[in-house]
């Protein structure tokens, strides 16, 4: 299936509504979901039944022992949630000010694997803003941590791919641009990574213009 999830939410007082809105492509049809209502003390319980009611609007099965890489801490994921929305604009203030609260969202929580791929990502287009190697070295320590913390979390992977080729590890960044396209098989970016640096392989005589040119059709 090719859908996008999106949606919006309300908040009065203690009490939040949760509006999903699932799109099937091509066509762009809105599939028909369930609002859902909770209270904002157990956002996280409102953000299972949203799952829910996804999956009961696609007709899907859920696995039982499928368990979602969260935060119980609201603060933290409130932290987390505004580093992702500021990082999204991708200007260096932005950026900047995201960092600051990935930061906050692990010193709260230190265990909070999504936050730690949210700040080595941000870190790592700093760089790309800064060529400043020691951002790109804290990069790499944080990626590396979220891995540690949760081994299936598809997003660091396609950005260690860069940043070890940045830093001259071409077997590593093959080795991670490899697992970026295993856990993520839809995301362009984890393709694009890869195959850039199998492209620069090919000029330093480890790599072969086929199996570049392959992943990028």
């Amino acid at each position: 299936l090719d859908l996008a999830v999106v949606g919006s939410f309300q908040r009065a007082g203690n009490r939040i509504r949760v509006t999903p809105r699932v799109h099937r492509f091509p066509g762009g049809d809105i599939v028909p979901t369930e609002k859902v209502d909770g209270d904002w003390e157990n956002l996280f319980e409102v953000q299972d039944l949203v799952v829910r009611a996804l999956i009961s609007a696609l007709g899907l099965q859920a696995k039982p022992d499928l368990e979602v890489p969260v935060t119980h801490s609201l603060d933290a994921y409130e932290h987390y949630a505004t580093g992702r929305r500021l990082g999204n604009q991708m200007s260096p203030e932005t950026m900047a000010q995201a960092i600051q609260h990935f930061e906050r969202a692990i010193a709260i929580n230190p265990n909070y694997a999504l936050a730690y791929s949210g700040l080595g990502t941000s870190q790592g287009l700093r760089f790309i803003h800064t060529s400043d190697p020691e951002v790109l070295r804290v990069s790499v320590r944080n990626l590396e941590r979220a891995i540690e913390l949760d081994s299936e979390l598809g997003e660091p992977s396609p950005f260690l791919c860069y940043a070890y080729l940045r830093m001259g590890d071409y077997e590593r960044a093959v080795a991670a641009g490899r697992k970026g396209v295993e856990l993520q098989p839809d995301l362009a970016q984890a393709y694009y990574f890869l195959n850039s640096v199998l492209l620069v392989g090919t000029e330093i005589g480890r790599g072969s213009y086929q199996e570049s040119m392959n992943g990028m059709l």
